[in-house]
């Protein structure tokens, strides 16, 4: 911004540190960066408009951040992408006050639909979904008058970033009319996102059949323009489709196809997503030592990226993983993690399925209260967002405490409504057990006994009622499961006083660790990490992280592999 300057610009910066006004900051690798106090920069930005020269070195800011965000636009999906996301992350400010800067000057539009067609690949994958999709909808209205070609690109972001926030009708608006002006410009690369686009929001909505449609035309279309990150992503979607219907079986060729070119074209992101897909097709196939190496791959790479949609999920999967293997604490912790994580994030249909895989780890602990509260906020999310897949899993979830406290002939008609909501959306049953539902043999049990205290004319006549509720009436219908109140429940608590993950931070700590390395290990946030410390110290009444190590040492505690 200031090379033309007559003096050297470098020895005008170390003039300035020198005398303190400037403060030096590095990081390892990364070009210094200079900093003042804000009474600095306000006395400082007074001398500026003195001079007269405040709109010329304005105009010099828009333009050189315009000029980065474009400049790093491509590599957002190559293999600079996590160096890209981190300057780009550390610049937000500059660019934060370049948006607002040309959005109240007005006049020209071109630099403000410049900036929103560069910079929603970075909204997006930094989870800023709800920002994004302000300047999106802030850019839409004058696209009109923009050329065609970024017109296009706007159109293409703002319907990504509606699909995010679940604004699907408009998201699938803005799509649809993308995908006819990338025809016109013969631009089939982005039609071919574009209807993967349109994919997305159709599998969100449980239009399964429609979504593989979508998913396979887009594949089709990337194929015929031998484009391999297009190809690696449609197969990607194409994989989670199939996952969403518990469709494993057809989810792991085209999620290894795309984890393989994603590697080749060294997209980091890409790679991610391809991992965590093949990471739950070996869940649901009972190879726990795949799933969990996988589990964790994906957590360390999403965290690189600083993708903070990725690190839920990849917490989720851990959450199941440990599931699977009866650790109740280990998997609920996981999940309270994602679920802070997508509280952040503020998507409610995520939240409310961070809720539904509570809910059913309460269950499956016999906690069968706590798995109330977490289904019936769950289920009132998931009607808020018209997620029919997640209502029907409340739904089940609900019908099994009903039969198990009782209310037997509600929970046959629970069980109808859930039946008939799955068969709708198309949903594949898998034959062995997901852990993000409850088992099979409980789910088989808690019918059977219902049938045999009901009789099975009556049960069956009160099933095929449920399947003839409507959405409304069948969730009113679970609200209403009610329960014996008693004691809090608590999970199984081991004659150690340390839950099982306590024991793992503190075999941790005896290798000498800090916090953030813990929080590492054990895919948590450094927060949570330092709160279990503290929890140990309270509970082994020590003073100091010494007395946990030499106490993990005497039990021979060595952190899981």
């Amino acid at each position: 911004m200031c090379a033309d300057f007559e003096e050297d610009v470098l020895s005008g910066l170390a003039a300035l540190v020198d005398k303190s006004l400037l403060r030096r900051e590095t990081e390892p690798g990364a070009t210094p960066r200079f900093r003042m106090l804000e009474t600095i920069r306000e006395f400082a930005l007074e001398q500026l408009v003195a001079s007269g020269d405040v709109e010329q070195a304005q105009r010099r800011h828009t333009e050189f951040y315009l000029a980065l965000v474009e400049g790093a636009e491509p590599a957002l999906t190559g293999r600079e992408q996590a160096c890209v996301i981190h300057r780009l992350d550390r610049d937000y400010p500059n660019l934060r006050a370049a948006l607002d800067r040309v959005r109240a000057e007005g006049g020209d539009s071109a630099p403000l639909l410049r900036f929103v067609a560069a910079l929603w690949r970075f909204w997006n994958v930094r989870g800023y979904w709800m920002e994004g999709h302000h300047w999106t909808a802030v850019a839409l209205p004058l696209v009109k008058a923009a050329p065609p070609s970024l017109r296009l690109r706007v159109l293409h972001g703002a319907a990504v970033l509606a699909w995010r926030v679940r604004d699907y009708t408009a998201a699938a608006s803005l799509a649809r009319e993308a995908v006819a002006l990338a025809g016109q410009l013969e631009d089939h690369q982005t039609a071919a996102h574009c209807l993967r686009t349109l994919a997305l929001i159709a599998r969100d909505r449980q239009e399964m059949g429609r979504a593989r449609e979508l998913a396979a035309q887009s594949l089709a279309l990337f194929e015929s323009l031998s484009d391999s990150q297009g190809i690696a992503t449609a197969l990607r979607l194409v994989g989670l489709v199939a996952i969403e219907g518990h469709d494993f079986r057809s989810a792991r060729e085209p999620f290894e196809r795309s984890l393989a070119l994603s590697r080749e074209l060294g997209d980091d992101r890409g790679a991610a997503w391809s991992t965590y897909g093949v990471a739950a097709t070996a869940l649901a196939e009972g190879d726990l030592v795949q799933a969990a190496a996988l589990g964790g791959a994906t957590w360390r790479a999403f965290e690189a990226l600083g993708e903070r949609d990725g690190m839920a999920q990849a917490l989720v999967h851990l959450g199941r993983v440990a599931l699977v293997r009866g650790d109740h604490d280990g998997a609920r912790q996981f999940h309270e993690e994602a679920l802070r994580m997508r509280r952040e994030l503020g998507d409610p249909g995520m939240i409310a399925s961070s809720l539904g895989e509570l809910a059913v780890v309460w269950q499956d602990a016999g906690a069968d209260d706590r798995a109330m509260v977490y289904n019936r906020e769950s289920l009132e999310l998931f009607q808020q967002v018209g997620d029919r897949l997640g209502l029907a899993r409340c739904l089940e979830g609900l019908a099994l405490l009903a039969a198990d406290h009782g209310q037997v002939e509600r929970a046959a008609r629970l069980f109808g409504a859930a039946d008939a909501l799955l068969d709708r959306i198309g949903i594949t049953r898998w034959p062995g057990w997901f852990p993000s539902v409850p088992r099979p043999e409980r789910l088989a049990r808690a019918r059977s006994g219902a049938e045999d205290q009901l009789g099975s004319e009556a049960f069956h006549r009160a099933v095929a009622a449920g399947t003839g509720l409507s959405l409304s009436v069948a969730v009113a219908e679970a609200l209403g499961v009610e329960m014996p109140l008693p004691p809090p429940s608590r999970m199984p608590r081991p004659v150690d006083p340390l839950t099982p993950r306590e024991r793992e931070v503190a075999a941790l700590i005896a290798l000498g660790l800090p916090n953030r390395e813990i929080a590492r290990r054990l895919f948590i946030s450094e927060n949570t990490a330092a709160t279990h410390v503290q929890h140990i110290l309270g509970k082994l009444d020590f003073a100091s992280r010494a007395q946990v190590a030499a106490w993990a040492v005497e039990r021979s505690l060595k952190p899981s592999s």
